[in-house]
Formats: C-alpha cells, sequence, structure tokens
C-alpha cells in the first residue's frame, strides 16, 4: 500500500509467527521424527508471493506441497519485466518501511541490492509544463498532507456520534482546506497532492473509499523507516524464494472441492489433484469474479465479504528515453485536470543507468487507461512528458500494465469500500473446516495491499496448518 505512513506490523502476528523456519524459528533439521513421519500433503492455488512463502514454510516442516500456478511465471501481482534490457517492476515496486520487515530481511540475507526511494525528493508541473517553485510546492504539499490528516478526526467524531460511515471524498470535503483561499493553481496542486498521498495508496478514487475504515488500519505497530526499491526488480526476490517448490504452471483451477478428509482441486484442463489440505490464494480480484467454483459452496459470511470488499486498480505506464534529460528527484508530479490520471512519476533513473520513466495512475482513470490501446495511452502520457520536458525525444521503448483485466489478477489489490469493513478482511483469512485455508494480501488486515502482508499471510496459515497435526 503506497501512501501516508500506512505500513502495519501487529504483535499478533509477530507472536504467531515465532515459529517460522523463516523468522528465526524451527528449522529442517530439528523436526522430529514422529512429525516427518506424519507429514502431510498440501495443494496451494497461486505461485504469488503468499503461496511461495506458504510452500517453503511447509516444506520446511516436511510436508509434500504442490503449488498449482495458471500462468506460466511465478511471482503473481509481482512482474518485473525488461525494457530495452533494463530491469522495470511492473506490479508491486516497493519495500514498504525497513525495520522489521520480512521482505528488507529476506533481501538483506539474499544479498539483493536495495536503495532508498525518498518522497521527499519530488519536483511538481503545472498544466502547462511549467515547474512549481519549490517554495510554493513544499507549501502546498504541507496543507495537502492537513487535509488527509484532518479526516481521522472527522472519522472518530463520526464513530463517537454514532453517525454512519461516509466515503474519505466527503470527508476531505468536510475539512474545508481544499478550496478556501485557493486559486485556480492552487487547486489544482493540491488536487494532485491529495490523489498522491491520499487515493493512490489505495489504488482508488475517495468517492468509492470508506472513510472510517481508511484509518482502521492506523496503529503503533508499523514498520518504520523509509521506503526501499530493488533496482534489479521484485521478480528476483521471488525468483529465489520459488527456487527448488513443486510449481506446476499453466494450471488455471476452475473448482476447489473439500470436505473433512481432504481436498479435490480440479483444472480448466481436466486435470485432478488430491491433499489432505488446500490453500488458496488467488487474489480478491479472481474471487469476486467468481471463476473458480467451490464445493460445498463457501460460508456466506465469506461470500459476503467476497462481494462487499474492493478491489482498486493501478495502471503504469513505462517510457524508456534514448538519453537522460530528466531532473535529479525521484518522483514527479503533473497538476493535470484528471484526477488519478499520470498522478505518480517514478524518476526510475535515478537508481538505474537507464533513462525512465514509470508514470503510476489509479482508479477510474486507470481502468478508462485500460480501455485504450497500449499505444493510444503511450501517446496520451507522452502529452503531458513533453510539457514538462520538452527536449526529451520520443521514448525508444514502452509498456504499458493492464492488472484489471488480466484474467488472474483482475485488479491491484484489496480496498475497503463504503458498506464493507475492515473485519472483512478477517473473515476472508478464516480456514473453512481443517482442509481449505486462505491467504493473500486482503486477508492480512494489519499488511493490506503489500508484499509484506502477502509474505505474513502465507507464513500464517502454513503455521496455521502445521498446528493441526
Amino acid at each position: 500500500m503506497r501512501g501516508i505512513s500506512r505500513r502495519k506490523f501487529g504483535r499478533s502476528t509477530l507472536s504467531m509467527l515465532a515459529g517460522s523456519a523463516f523468522l528465526g524459528g524451527i528449522s529442517p533439521a530439528g523436526l522430529s521424527r514422529l512429525e516427518a513421519a506424519t507429514a502431510k500433503s498440501v495443494l496451494i492455488i497461486g505461485a504469488g508471493m503468499s503461496g511461495i512463502a506458504a510452500a517453503r514454510e511447509l516444506v520446511a516442516r516436511n510436508y509434500r506441497v504442490t503449488i498449482l500456478e495458471a500462468r506460466n511465471r511465478v511471482g503473481g501481482r509481482i512482474q518485473t519485466a525488461s525494457v530495452g534490457g533494463q530491469a522495470v517492476d511492473l506490479g508491486a515496486q516497493w519495500i514498504e518501511g525497513i525495520t522489521g520487515n520480512p521482505i528488507y530481511r529476506l533481501c538483506t540475507q539474499l544479498k539483493l541490492p536495495t536503495v532508498l526511494s525518498n518522497r521527499d525528493s519530488y519536483a511538481a508541473y503545472d498544466i502547462d509544463g511549467r515547474r512549481y517553485a519549490t517554495s510554493t510546492a513544499n507549501t502546498l504539499f504541507a496543507r495537502a498532507s492537513r487535509i488527509i490528516n484532518a479526516t481521522e478526526a472527522i472519522s472518530q467524531q463520526g464513530i463517537d456520534q454514532g453517525l454512519p460511515d461516509v466515503t474519505f471524498a466527503k470527508g476531505l470535503a468536510q475539512t474545508g482546506l481544499g478550496t478556501v483561499g485557493t486559486t485556480a493553481q492552487q487547486k489544482r496542486f493540491l488536487q494532485w497532492a491529495v490523489s498522491w498521498e491520499g487515493e493512490n495508496s489505495d489504488a482508488e478514487d475517495a468517492e468509492r473509499l470508506s472513510l472510517r475504515y481508511y484509518w482502521d488500519d492506523e496503529t503503533p505497530d508499523t514498520f518504520s523507516g523509509p521506503d526501499h526499491v530493488l533496482p534489479g526488480g521484485y521478480g528476483q526476490l521471488v525468483a529465489k524464494l520459488a527456487a527448488g517448490l513443486d510449481i506446476r504452471m499453466n494450471m488455471i483451477v476452475s473448482e476447489v472441492a473439500y470436505d473433512s478428509t481432504g481436498v479435490t482441486v480440479k483444472t480448466a484442463a481436466g486435470a485432478t489433484f488430491n491433499a489432505n489440505y488446500c490453500l488458496v490464494t488467488l487474489p480478491l480480484g479472481v474471487l469476486k469474479a467468481n471463476v473458480v467454483k467451490f464445493t460445498p459452496a463457501l460460508p456466506a459470511s465469506k461470500l459476503t465479504a467476497i462481494q462487499k470488499l474492493g478491489v482498486g486498480l493501478a495502471h503504469k505506464t513505462v517510457l524508456r528515453f534514448g538519453s537522460n534529460g530528466l531532473p535529479t528527484e525521484q518522483f514527479l508530479g503533473f497538476t493535470g485536470v484528471n484526477k488519478g490520471q499520470f498522478v505518480e512519476w517514478t524518476n526510475i533513473s535515478r537508481y538505474t543507468p537507464a533513462p525512465i520513466l514509470g508514470i503510476w495512475s489509479h482508479g477510474d482513470a486507470a481502468r478508462r487507461l485500460e480501455l485504450m490501446t497500449p499505444q493510444d495511452t503511450v501517446n496520451l502520457a507522452m502529452t503531458s512528458t513533453k510539457l514538462m520536458f520538452p527536449n526529451i525525444g520520443n521514448p525508444t521503448v514502452a509498456t504499458v500494465t493492464n492488472w484489471g483485466s488480466d484474467p488472474f489478477s483482475r485488479g491491484a489489490y484489496s480496498t475497503v469500500p463504503l458498506g464493507a469493513t475492515s473485519a472483512m478482511l478477517d473473515v476472508l483469512a478464516q480456514p473453512v473446516g481443517r482442509t481449505l485455508y486462505f491467504a493473500g494480501e486482503a486477508t492480512e488486515r494489519q499488511h493490506q495491499a503489500t508484499v509484506h502482508g502477502a509474505y505474513l499471510s502465507g507464513l500464517r496459515e502454513a503455521l496455521r496448518i502445521a498446528a493441526i497435526v
């Protein structure tokens, strides 16, 4: 999740994972003969971060584990692509907070270089391409932060008075700080800054998000420290963690049948797999699409959670140029008139030798971009880019993402819209009986919409399965 320090790490999760082989707990060599003799079989649906984390933990405990992956690659919504020979993340990109973060710890252990992602290093450009003066930008950005932070008190006031929940957009409007005494130019800047800091973290428009549950995951138990990125891409971490696991590619699951004795999983191609336990790590967007049949049907509470929770959409346009005419700041912003469109410009040339921009859009703006052809999207992005940098030239390589139309993701990551509650994320995490389990970022309430949340959810369910024997 991106945005204002929305990085969570609950003590309850730490306690649950104390025995994990990957957090300094039991090692494979420490298993007793009895544990080895009673090892069980587990099917895991999905080779994203949560599925891989669970598989490694279970294999370390002598479980027989098979991962069924619909794609022809591992990683799920983590995808690193070569853009003109330079590794670029098309999906998950940031390690959100490094102190205590298991993802950062893994990168350190595996000697994968990371670099600081400094959000204070930014430059903003107005609709005509003129750069805002640093002092003006900082003053307006501080005001945008006050607008967002003020909504927390408004949310708490509504709770104290027993009022119904409202949208995050209504909370922003109730602050009155975005319009009073502002010029048209200042309003454009504030809209961009609030969108970057407030909406971009959920990949969704404020008009869809719940105000109450926007702040519900704010706890003192956070990962501290700044964000980092991997210059070589997240894909290298996934590849190292997946090495040696039994992963079956191109296995599109169509049905999961379960009872108290075990689980049978069928694929669209007619293959059948049996195991004692099954861990489902399908993204919330796929669960919402109801393309996988569960027999018997999932409990009503889980179906309600799937229906009411939301899935945001992030879209990235990646542009590589022939020469580096980009500024020195790590982040760039364009205060255009289309809210959510081309909000966050990651200056990838700041931590790689390549002159590359990664341009993020979210929410309805991202959905509109996915309806366009890739070339039309690139042309639209270049219209803004050339206003900001008239001498940049045309990109030598360009690519766009389509996570919303991808049948194996159907969105970026989970959100809590108006009408849903954060408790529904806990409902998603609940096992069904003793044979069917669920993991993924949408099941990790305190770490929702993060890579470390997906990772921790996989460990959580692996330990839950191991506790049965």
